[in-house]
């Protein structure tokens, strides 16, 4: 499904939308926080972080699915939001969810996540409906994987050699190496969370995926098959004439809402 992109943190509706916990109407079930009650041709919900707190200014934007007709409504500092009363005759409806964010001076639009994945199908809201999202740092999105790392709520890393260094170069870095990395957070994530210093322990060819996304400092040991650890040169940007032993890691990710994935594959570049 293509959304229709809008700038500011959304909950993107294909029709009618509005907020708190399923009290009654379809959808939206299992979530905590407060109670709003279902009212016809609208559709109910509320946004929660990772923690269960409030998300306060999501924009709440509404189109019919096969006409036109676009709303839009913010939640507010409880994480609630209500739509105005929408044309029952442009049934049925999508709804979506997205948070903006600046951190560490970039705009990201975080895409957050259904109750339920079947909270992403077309509903129909004449007898009231009910959507709740959460801002996730990590977990299956229920996403195909499409390339890019959207098949996770968390960022994702993908690994190659420094442009400088070419295969009969000692510096090469195969892509079937074994690799350990460190992540250790240079402050709070991305939702002001307090993150936690990641080991993880991969192939180059393969990458890492769901993290915690969040600013860290990097760093890459190559596993020899003696069990001793080499230490790897790592950079961010693949034109860094001076790689050094560790790098500043902020993830990829959307500057507009409206898009269908989480955060864009974040490349760090190797050699030895």
């Amino acid at each position: 499904m293509k959304w229709r992109s809008v700038s500011m943190a959304c909950v993107a509706a294909m029709g009618l939308v509005a907020c708190g916990d399923d009290t009654g109407g379809s959808g939206g079930g299992g979530e905590p926080g407060q109670q709003v009650k279902a009212e016809a041709n609208t559709v109910a919900g509320q946004v929660l972080d990772e923690r269960g707190a409030p998300v306060a200014d999501a924009l709440v934007s509404i189109w019919p699915a096969m006409f036109e007709g676009y709303v839009e409504t913010h939640s507010d500092a409880k994480g609630l939001y209500r739509s105005v009363e929408l044309n029952a005759k442009t049934n049925p409806y999508y709804a979506q969810a997205y948070k903006a964010v600046t951190y560490h001076g970039r705009r990201y639009c975080i895409r957050l996540a259904p109750a339920q994945h079947s909270d992403l199908d077309a509903f129909n809201a004449s007898q009231g409906v009910v959507r709740n999202w959460r801002w996730r740092l990590t977990g299956d999105s229920g996403e195909a994987p499409d390339g890019i790392g959207s098949e996770s709520w968390g960022g994702s890393l993908e690994f190659d050699n420094h442009v400088n260094v070419s295969p009969d170069e000692p510096e090469w870095v195969e892509r079937t190496q074994r690799i350990e990395v460190t992540l250790v957070p240079t402050g709070p994530l991305i939702d002001g969370s307090t993150g936690q210093t990641l080991v993880k322990q991969t192939r180059v060819q393969d990458g890492l995926g769901d993290l915690p996304v969040g600013q860290y400092t990097v760093t890459v040991s190559a596993l020899e098959t003696d069990g001793s650890k080499t230490p790897l040169k790592v950079s961010m940007d693949y034109t860094d004439e001076a790689p050094g032993t560790s790098a500043e890691l902020l993830f990829d990710g959307f500057e507009q809402c409206g898009h269908s994935g989480t955060f864009v594959k974040t490349a760090l570049w190797l050699s030895r």
